[in-house]
């Protein structure tokens, strides 16, 4: 959408969608609230907010990746909470060299996508279970977190992803595949009810 046609519109930040699973989600929330009514009419407030938690985990905003060679995107929306010199995970199996980890905290409500940061090839991918215990990702080195490790490379950088959410549920999907490309900014997976996102990159990239 081009710059004229969104500065037309009077709620420019409505420019989103749901996922179907979200509105699968939350009809199911409101006929369990609609069910638990029949006993007692204020109980149908918990399917209503079950509801509302659906489509606020699955909100997915329109975006265009920006233009430019030799850029690097966020892989998730959120907040930047520290740059550091960081030691990468083994399970990244990126090289023993000097690396910058960029971490990015995600709240519940925000968008589920997970973006390609580079164009290139996935080259690595190692999941961990968690444990349905573990609701919220409250640290992203606690215990018990869902963990997906995923590798990326082109002609020019190889770069690591360590994305942490909770234990409970379906947290985190990856809709590709070791050797699959990937395109600059597209979508390639989800990470629902928030979490933590680390990016780790070669140390001479961030100055």
């Amino acid at each position: 959408m081009s710059e004229q046609t969104q500065s037309n519109r009077r709620f420019p930040w409505l420019l989103s969608s749901f996922d179907l699973e979200g509105y699968i989600g939350a009809i199911a929330a409101l006929v369990i609230g609609l069910l638990l009514s029949w006993l007692w009419s204020p109980l149908f407030l918990i399917g209503l907010f079950g509801a509302v938690m659906f489509l606020l985990a699955t909100r997915r905003a329109e975006r265009t990746p920006p233009e430019g060679n030799s850029l690097i995107l966020a892989p998730t929306d959120g907040i930047v909470v520290s740059v550091q010199n960081a030691i990468p995970p083994s399970e990244l199996r990126l090289p023993d060299t000097q690396w910058k980890r960029v971490r990015v905290s995600s709240a519940p409500n925000k968008t589920n996508q997970i973006f390609a940061p580079i164009e290139g090839v996935v080259t690595n991918i190692i999941r961990e279970t968690g444990d349905p215990s573990v609701f919220m990702a409250m640290s992203p080195d606690r215990q018990g977190l869902t963990v997906l490790n995923i590798t990326l490379q082109n002609e020019n950088v190889q770069l690591g992803i360590r994305l942490a959410t909770g234990g409970l549920g379906p947290r985190l999907d990856l809709s590709r595949e070791i050797s699959d490309p990937v395109r600059f900014g597209r979508s390639i997976g989800k990470q629902r009810l928030g979490g933590w996102c680390d990016i780790y990159l070669p140390a001479d990239l961030i100055v």
